[in-house]
Parts: C-alpha cells; sequence; structure tokens
C-alpha cells in the first residue's frame, strides 16, 4: 500500500493540490521508497507557485540570533525537516529543489521565464516569494543555517548555487527594449545575482558566529576542499565570483557591484585563519592553480573601490599582489598595483 501510494501521479496531485501536509506525513515515513516521493512531491511543490511551500517561506523570515530562523510548527514542513536538520539530510532535500532550478534556468521547465528575469527589476521585492529561483535560494538559506546551528559537518549541497550563477549569467541579456543598462540592477536576472551573492556571503561569514570549539570552525587541510558550511560557501563565493567576472553578457556595473558584496565576505570575518582561506578561495576563484586572467579582473575590480574599503582590505591586497607576481602569464606580466 505504501508503495502505491508513494507512485501514484494522481495522488501526488491531490496531496499538492488540496491535502500538501499529508506529504509531511509521508516524509515522516523511514522506509523504501520514502526519499524518492520527497523528490517528487518537493518538484511539483517548487513548480507550483500558489503551493503551500511557497506559503510557509513567505511566512519564515524572522532570524533566530545568532544563526538561522525560527520555524514555527504552522509551517509544518519546514518546520519537519529543519528543526532537526538531519530529516532534510537524510532525504536530500537539496536534490529537487536544485535540479528544478537547474531545469527552469535551462530553459526545460516554464515558457517565458527568461523573458521575465530579464525584464525590469521595478516590481521585484513585491514579487520574490513567488519566484521560484529565489525561493528555492531561501529554501537552500533556511537548510543551511539551520545546519549549522545544529553543528552538522556537512555542506548540504550549498554547491548549487555557482551552477545556478552560471546559467543565470547563460541567459542574461540586458538589451530589450526600456531596460536601463546602468542602473544598478537592470534587470531580474541581475537582482537575482545580487541576492545570490548575498546568500554566499552570508553562509561564508557565518564562521564568526558559530560558537567557540564548534567542529564547523576546524580549517580544512586543503584551500580546494571544504565539507563544513562556512568553507564550503566560501569556495563557492569565488567559483561564482570567477563566473560573474569573466562574462561578457552581465553589465559591467552589475559586476562591479557582486565583486564588492564577494569582497565584503573578508572584511566581515574576523579570525585571521579564515580570512585567509576566504581570500585564497576568492583569488583561486573555484580552481585549484592560479589563473592570471582571473588574477588580473580581481585586480582592475579592486582598483575601482573606495580608497576607504581598500585600506582596511590591506591584506587581501597584499596576497593579491603576491599571487600576480608569482603567476605565470604568456607574454605581458601585469605589474602590482
Amino acid at each position: 500500500m505504501l508503495q502505491l501510494l508513494f507512485h501514484s501521479n494522481r495522488l501526488l496531485d491531490h496531496i499538492v493540490d488540496r491535502r500538501p501536509h499529508f506529504g509531511v506525513a509521508l516524509a515522516r515515513l523511514d522506509v523504501y521508497g520514502s526519499t524518492e516521493f520527497v523528490e517528487r512531491y518537493l518538484t511539483r511543490l517548487i513548480a507550483t507557485p500558489a503551493s503551500a511551500l511557497y506559503q510557509e517561506l513567505a511566512g519564515n523570515e524572522i532570524s533566530e540570533s545568532p544563526i538561522g530562523y525560527q520555524l514555527p510548527e504552522r509551517n509544518r514542513l519546514l518546520h519537519y525537516l529543519f528543526s532537526n536538520p538531519e530529516n532534510a539530510e537524510r532525504l536530500s532535500v537539496w536534490k529537487p529543489i536544485g535540479d528544478y532550478v537547474k531545469r527552469l534556468l535551462a530553459g526545460d521547465e516554464r515558457q517565458g521565464y527568461w523573458s521575465h528575469l530579464n525584464g525590469d527589476p521595478g516590481w521585484f521585492e513585491r514579487e520574490r516569494t513567488s519566484d521560484p529561483v529565489w525561493s528555492a535560494m531561501f529554501f537552500f538559506d533556511i537548510m543551511i543555517t539551520s545546519a549549522a546551528r545544529h553543528g552538522i559537518e556537512y555542506h548540504m549541497w550549498l554547491y548549487y548555487l555557482p551552477r545556478f550563477a552560471g546559467l543565470l549569467e547563460n541567459g542574461y541579456d540586458s538589451d530589450g527594449s526600456g531596460i536601463d543598462k546602468e542602473a544598478e540592477f537592470p534587470t531580474r536576472a541581475a537582482r537575482l545575482l545580487y541576492e545570490l551573492f548575498g546568500f554566499l556571503t552570508s553562509w561564508t561569514t557565518l564562521y564568526d558566529r558559530l560558537p567557540e570549539g564548534s567542529k564547523l570552525r576546524l580549517m580544512p587541510d586543503r584551500h580546494d576542499r571544504g565539507s563544513a558550511i562556512p568553507h564550503s560557501a566560501a569556495i563557492a563565493l569565488g567559483e561564482t565570483l570567477a563566473i560573474v567576472m569573466a562574462s561578457e553578457r552581465i553589465d559591467d556595473g552589475v559586476i562591479q557591484t557582486l565583486h564588492d558584496v564577494a569582497l565584503r565576505a573578508i572584511r566581515e570575518i574576523h579570525d585571521d585563519g579564515m580570512r585567509g582561506y576566504v581570500t585564497e578561495a576568492i583569488l583561486r576563484g573555484g580552481e585549484n592553480k592560479f589563473s592570471a586572467p582571473h588574477l588580473d579582473r580581481l585586480a582592475d575590480r579592486f582598483i575601482r573601490i573606495d580608497a576607504y574599503d581598500q585600506h582596511e582590505m590591506a591584506s587581501y591586497a597584499d596576497a593579491l599582489n603576491a599571487r600576480l607576481a608569482d603567476t605565470p602569464r604568456p607574454r605581458s606580466q601585469r605589474a602590482p598595483f
């Protein structure tokens, strides 16, 4: 009977449309087939902007100091998954949400969505809770901060966000009629990229908010691999920044804004070891070795920021200069700035 319940498309339609929290009851069953059911269930919920998932996300933005969000019991799905985030880990809930967004941004799901993203962002604040990409990123934010608060030593697949960024870059187009290319965020896609950088930066800087002695504060042995959330977020932030800065589609002002947001993570971290780790992640740009073109782009962007901010980030400037001097390049040599 359970297998019939888990695999019935008609029942899934009824659950999502009429009895969404019955899906939570089925998710609680630690039996064969429950994970596959949850994957189908969450996929349908994130694909349906009027679903219970969107309603719960819209009502779950109250922070829980110092890390995470309050999870009121009335939000039955989010409360079940994240008040004990081992439930989310067991069910791999990042997969249906992340995979749907990847298909959506690749153009395989909703007709006309990219026309929407490349339109004017004027109503973004009002529309964001019904936007599938923003809602998915907020779902990840609740999941990741809850995992960090409970000391889970796993990245919870936050590495989906660089994939989102790559797809947003690939579809970015601000040449449409009525778009102000000089605006801070010319399009909804530009604003989503800004929100994405904000989430990655906040997951990186939560390092300072973790309690002393937390295993999530232990520094990894390697700079190209991290399992705990803050270090994994730093690697993802560096990779995402590299994607954006190499773009020929994204507007120059948007790239500068995103660069400045990423570097804010270095300024906001007080631990010298973690500051160095984040600096290294940004200089590497998600690669195992340093790339001369990427370092040159970082230098070009750094000299554009405010002189006071440059002074506040002297250690980053020193590290960037050192890598510029040490990294081989074909012919022309860039002088340290």
